[in-house]
């Protein structure tokens, strides 16, 4: 078809008319971005404020559902698979009333018995760090003294006791004074919590329907295939999310319980404290568990050193049951990421997003390899690529004979060459001599025949 032909075409006019349009209209709003930076920001962060109760009613509401569908498929199962009409009508109400139920009396469980026990563990922790620190300074010098160590053998390290107690001191302080910040924050936000649980109550009970109308009007405004794949992402995210969050969250709290049970029987102080800072911390894959043991190993040393060597012996015995017994059957393959891949989204997204870019960002990680090795799938499959292809060796002996233009190459190439070509040479050589020994066998042959019939000469008769 030609140019003209083209242009006077309806639908190619419009067409070429909407991305003109598209065009015009991104370039308009990307300088007005640009010039109206601070604007925009100050109207996102507003939106966003407004939007919290009912943002964090989507995030309750998502956290709420793995315990609503716990008790949906495991804990009744007997009454599904009856498939009575009063226990379908009332299923999904009772359960989401059993998890609030669980919700309540895990918060109530926090609130009543372990904040005050934790509040006072890190008091009486902040009131003994200088008697701790006293300790280990005499310590230190009984050991130095034990083996002979004089003052003047360590004076490079110009070790101020003094100021390191004021410094752990003032640490200790300015701790408990960031929890209590976050213990007052956390009462502000009780009202925004009440009102996204109703929210989060409303999407629990009519989730049926809100998916499938999100479907419908994802079919009626994109094409069939945009659409679908929309929903295939959707449900291969949800699916990670949930389950790295339902699974880290039961590992933790499994961690947790085994540690205050095995420092309370081991008798070790602060066990309440340092259980909970290694299940909190185990929410981390991978280095959360190891920087609970850290901070754990910095709390018993300021109380005494043979402390830490227990501790560590017991963590060594509980990582080894986790590692083997605990996470393949609670967390599995859930989240699907080789770990050099989360140890990177710990760093980058932790970095800039701090804690909540650690929970969010490995899942989120895990998504996009999933996609991305879904996406690789299908490009081998399209270009017909085989894995007999994929494994098939390199000939690096054949490529070292190409000239790559490396120096080191080249010269290697020119040593070939010569050695090649002496080899030629002496073979040649060898050859020759051979055609020569030849030659000489056969005029040996001709005058021996001759000779033979000299000696033999004319017949008598």
């Amino acid at each position: 078809m030609k140019l003209a032909e083209l242009l006077a075409d309806p639908k190619y006019g419009k067409a070429v008319t909407r991305k003109i349009l598209l065009i015009i209209t991104f370039t308009v709003l990307l300088i007005f971005g640009l010039f109206n930076t601070q604007t925009l920001l100050t109207v996102f962060f507003s939106l966003l404020n407004a939007a919290t109760p009912f943002l964090f009613g989507i995030f309750v509401a998502y956290i709420l559902n793995v315990i609503v569908k716990a008790f949906e498929e495991h804990v009744f199962f007997f009454l599904n698979r009856k498939n009575y009409k009063w226990w379908l009508r009332i299923r999904r109400m009772f359960c989401i009333f059993l998890s609030i139920l669980v919700l309540l009396g895990l918060l109530t469980l926090f609130l009543w018995f372990i904040v005050p026990e934790l509040i006072n563990s890190l008091r009486i922790l902040a009131d003994h760090v200088p008697g701790y620190v006293a300790s280990i300074t005499k310590w230190v010098e009984e050991t130095l003294a034990y083996y002979h160590i004089t003052s003047d053998q360590i004076q490079f390290l110009q070790i101020d006791w003094s100021s390191l107690l004021t410094k752990a001191t003032q640490i200790t302080s300015d701790f408990l004074g960031n929890i209590y910040n976050v213990a007052m924050s956390a009462a502000s936000v009780l009202f925004t919590l009440s009102m996204s649980m109703i929210f989060s109550f409303y999407m629990l009970g009519r989730k049926e329907r809100l998916l499938r109308g999100t479907r419908s009007i994802l079919y009626a405004f994109l094409p069939v295939q945009k659409a679908r794949r929309i929903i295939e992402v959707a449900a291969v995210s949800n699916r990670i999310f949930s389950s790295f969050f339902s699974g880290q969250m039961t590992e933790s709290l499994i961690i947790g319980l085994l540690f205050y049970l095995g420092t309370t029987i081991l008798q070790l102080p602060y066990a309440l404290l340092i259980s909970c800072f290694v299940g909190l911390l185990s929410l981390i894959p991978m280095v959360g568990f190891y920087c609970g043991v850290i901070l754990g190993c910095l709390i018993l040393l300021m109380v005494h050193p043979i402390y830490v060597l227990y501790f560590l012996i017991f963590a060594l015995i509980e990582q080894q049951i986790e590692g083997n017994l605990i996470y393949p059957r609670v967390v599995g393959t859930s989240i699907g990421l080789p770990g050099i891949w989360v140890l990177f989204s710990v760093l980058v997204f932790g970095s800039l997003f701090g804690i909540m870019g650690i929970l969010l960002g490995i899942p989120s990680m895990s998504v996009l390899y999933t996609l991305f090795n879904q996406n690789v799938a299908y490009r081998l499959k399209l270009h017909h690529v085989t894995p007999e292809m994929i494994d098939e060796p390199v000939d690096v002996d054949q490529m070292l004979k190409k000239d790559t233009g490396s120096p080191l190459k080249k010269l290697s190439l020119h040593i070939r060459r010569k050695k090649l070509r002496r080899a030629e040479i002496e073979e040649e050589e060898t050859h020759q001599g051979e055609e020569q020994v030849r030659h000489m066998d056969e005029e040996a042959a001709r005058q021996s025949e001759q000779t033979a019939e000299e000696d033999s000469g004319p017949d008598p008769s």
